[in-house]
């Protein structure tokens, strides 16, 4: 009987520890992993230096703000140029890096961040409208 509780507490150490060893494991694929996005990031990043453009965009439910350079914001809406979330900023990197964050992290990528529909003309959504001569924007 003496041994069959050597052998079972044996067997909890045994288990225990290999519980601990995957928390551990798990722990290190997540610090790498966020450390492989953040070098994606900081190598791919667009500085916004001279940004004097306002960018709205949607995060969630919420309406956030950026402020980024004329080209930076035609290329957001055309949907070459991404944004991407890291903690509590946004930066902007080219779409084709913000794909590689996103299959790493899916939580780092804002959606709506301007990405044209497949399938769908740039201005499909608009056609059924008219827009007078006269509109100054």
């Amino acid at each position: 009987a003496h041994r069959r509780e050597l052998e079972q507490a044996a067997a909890a150490k045994v288990e225990k520890d290999r519980a601990l060893n995957q928390k551990r494991q798990e722990s290190m694929q997540r610090r790498a992993l966020v450390a492989e996005i953040h070098q994606l990031v900081a190598a791919h990043r667009v500085p916004r230096d001279g940004a004097e453009l306002a960018y709205q965009f949607l995060d969630g439910s919420l309406i956030k703000r950026l402020y980024v350079t004329a080209p930076m914001r035609d290329a957001l809406m055309r949907g070459s140029l991404s944004l991407v979330r890291m903690g509590e900023r946004y930066e902007v990197v080219p779409t084709a890096i913000a794909e590689k964050i996103h299959q790493r992290d899916a939580r780092c990528r804002v959606a709506g961040s301007g990405e044209p529909k497949a399938g769908e003309p740039e201005d499909a959504m608009y056609s059924a409208y008219v827009v007078p001569d006269d509109l100054m924007w």
